[in-house]
């Protein structure tokens, strides 16, 4: 009954209920959101009174103005999931208390937009692995995985995702978190790539002399060494082949699935600091110095364009082929992100940034995800390099991965 909840004795501003509680100002607390892909999962904080017939969750799409009723949730239940939403469409929530013939004000509102996807992050000074929603609102995840995370990479055929320590350790982890393989002879390894299709992690040591693959189980498969400086790697898809910038050695090489070298270009780059293949087709943008340039397996060489400043590092839109930059400007002043087509075309530059470690592309949207370092924040950029929204607060955003 409505006097039960609102109760008139002493204790009344303890009822949650209450209007003149300090704490819930009479409506229900604790509203948390996450998405998955097309799902949208609510939890909130459980109301301990009587007489409580449930929770009204409302709804409000990004085209209404107000807030629609979609269902009443029973009142031992403190969570749900709103299913088949679309993507790239904020949608935000409220829920209210609801006795009979009393409903509470609503809560503070919960928003979040949809995506096919969500991102993995290495925080390198908290050292910790976080999971962000596809909006990058929400931490689903924070992981206390390795010693020492410094690079990550997603498997989305699985839901999992792998974690490289600086001290010889890799760790394969759920997808909320929860170690599930443990490998210990990854000695002094920096660079790992994921090749989903194929189920096999390349990794790459730190002084970039060697590469090691491991099947999904941590299983070890082999070793390919002979490199004199890795810098990045970069899997080709369906053949189960790598590609490997060996940037000291001022080569591009391309690794079969066995390890043994396919193709190399021996001395044909000047400082290949980046790589990242197109799996859609046959080759592979390299960043070298100021120039981007497309190699493929049949060894030829395409200068797409040249850049003002020297390129840090890129990342390849598998939908597309366009390919996201960081160039590092000139005399401190940061660094720039910069979208350049399949064709060679500059379409993006976006300044404001700062040591940005890390940036991936975004397949769904055309947009793309940075690890603004320097600023201790990820950024999610549009097609246009709008920024859509930050998470601030980081330590070291560093590696980041789609799962």
């Amino acid at each position: 009954m409505i006097v039960t909840i609102l109760g008139c004795s002493n204790r009344e501003r303890s009822n949650p209920l209450d209007p003149r509680n300090p704490e819930t100002q009479g409506r229900p607390t604790g509203l948390w959101i996450q998405s998955d892909r097309h799902d949208v999962i609510l939890q909130w904080r459980r109301l301990q009174v009587d007489g409580l017939l449930g929770y009204h969750v409302y709804r409000r799409m990004l085209d209404q103005e107000a807030f629609e009723l979609i269902d009443l949730v029973a009142p031992d239940v403190a969570s749900y999931t709103d299913v088949g939403l679309p993507y790239d469409q904020e949608v935000t929530y409220s829920i209210s208390a609801v006795a009979d013939g009393y409903e509470s004000p609503l809560s503070d509102s919960v928003l979040v937009t949809l995506g096919p996807f969500n991102y993995w992050m290495v925080d390198a000074y908290f050292l910790e692995v976080v999971k962000l929603t596809y909006d990058i609102r929400h931490v689903v995840v924070q992981s206390i995985s390795t010693p020492y995370p410094v690079s990550v990479a997603a498997d989305s055929l699985t839901g999992t995702v792998w974690v490289l320590d600086l001290y010889g350790q890799m760790v394969k982890l759920s997808g909320e978190g929860e170690p599930l393989v443990w490998v210990d002879d990854v000695v002094d390894a920096i660079y790992m790539t994921m090749d989903e299709i194929n189920g096999v992690v390349w990794v790459g040591d730190y002084d970039g002399t060697r590469v090691a693959r491991y099947d999904i189980s941590g299983t070890r498969l082999g070793e390919t060494s002979g490199f004199t400086r890795i810098s990045e790697m970069s899997c080709v898809g369906s053949s189960g082949g790598c590609w490997i910038a060996d940037r000291e050695g001022q080569d591009v090489v391309l690794l079969s699935a066995d390890g043994s070298v396919s193709v190399r270009f021996d001395d044909r780059f000047d400082d290949p600091i980046s790589i990242g293949a197109y799996r859609l087709e046959d080759w592979v943008w390299v960043a070298d110095s100021t120039r981007l340039v497309r190699a493929r397996t049949d060894g030829s060489l395409e200068e797409m364009c040249v850049l003002d400043n020297p390129i840090y590092t890129l990342s390849v839109d598998q939908t597309t082929g366009d390919c996201w930059l960081v160039t590092v400007l000139e005399d401190g002043a940061g660094d720039e992100i910069v979208k350049v087509s399949v064709d060679g075309t500059v379409l993006v530059r976006v300044g404001g940034f700062r040591q940005a470690e890390d940036l991936v592309a975004n397949d769904y949207n055309g947009g793309c995800l940075v690890a603004d370092t320097g600023n201790y924040r990820v950024v999610r950029l549009s097609s246009r390099g709008e920024i859509l929204q930050t998470m601030e607060d980081f330590g070291s955003p560093w590696s980041l991965s789609v799962d």
